[in-house]
């Protein structure tokens, strides 16, 4: 059973240096990118802030035994990171993707993250666990949409080069959700390969106060209620058509001339 496998966490400089990279990518990166170029920063928001962010780890994660790696997935660059020293990897991907990944079956290739679940922690327990015919071995059940060549083929692929066959890691994803003020949520979780937690950890006091955000030139105050009244007023100097004519008789409609017997 596991036992506190993410109790590196609070000490380990990969964690603090992935999460800045989050923020500054989500944040000060791309209130720059608008300030200097406001139609690709509305065009292209989503993209450009995963290439920043891959960016982002790329230029700051500088540790020894510490790899920044990627490869292609349908036309992407895919990146992880690998602890040699620890034996450990990570992939960072949103909370909405992690959702659809859970939920989606079949397909040419598995998504990158269940291959390296399970590869990497195939005997990682869950904290509450259903057991199911896939626990038995029984076919066409869970996982069996690959079969264990294609996860391992896939394995190789992916980490070719970075990770020595037969060499054991644990994999850890790294989960956030950003909106337009930056991110909102992270995390870390240590799953089975069915996706199920068997240990997580909230990351949010790994960001650091953005006082950018404080220091943004108010906006403009709007304009007051009894504003609209006065839109359509005369421009100064123009008289109103009797004002213009004082000798001019003034009529009276019908309606107003019978009120005025009534009273």
């Amino acid at each position: 059973m596991n036992c506190n496998v993410l109790k590196f966490v609070d000490e380990s400089p990969i964690i603090k240096v992935i999460v800045k990279a989050l923020q500054n990518a989500y944040g000060i990166d791309y209130r720059q990118l608008r300030e200097n170029d406001e139609m690709v920063a509305h065009m292209y928001t989503g993209f450009w802030k995963i290439c920043r962010f891959d960016t982002n780890l790329t230029e700051m994660l500088k540790i020894e035994g510490i790899e920044v790696s990627c490869f292609d997935r349908h036309g992407w660059k895919v990146y992880f990171v690998a602890d040699h020293q620890n034996r450990r990897t990570f992939n960072i991907i949103s909370k909405a993707t992690l959702q659809r990944v859970r939920c989606k079956r079949g397909g040419k290739i598995p998504h990158y993250s269940r291959t390296f679940l399970y590869v990497e922690n195939s005997n990682v327990q869950a904290i509450n666990h259903q057991i199911t015919l896939f626990d038995y071995g029984v076919e066409g059940t869970e996982l069996d949409d690959f079969t264990n060549d294609e996860f391992l083929n896939d394995y190789t692929h992916i980490t070719e080069g970075i990770i020595e066959p037969n060499v054991h890691y644990d994999h850890f994803i790294i989960v956030y959700e950003a909106n337009e003020k930056g991110i909102k949520d992270c995390s870390i979780k240590y799953f089975n390969p069915m996706f199920e937690v068997a240990e997580e950890l909230p990351l949010m006091k790994f960001i650091e106060p953005d006082y950018t955000t404080l220091t943004a030139p108010p906006e403009s105050p709007k304009e007051p209620a009894d504003k609209a009244s006065t839109a359509f007023k005369l421009k100064p100097g123009l008289k109103k058509s009797y004002e213009q004519e004082p000798n001019k008789k003034q009529t009276t409609s019908l309606r107003k001339k019978e009120q005025q017997k009534d009273k």
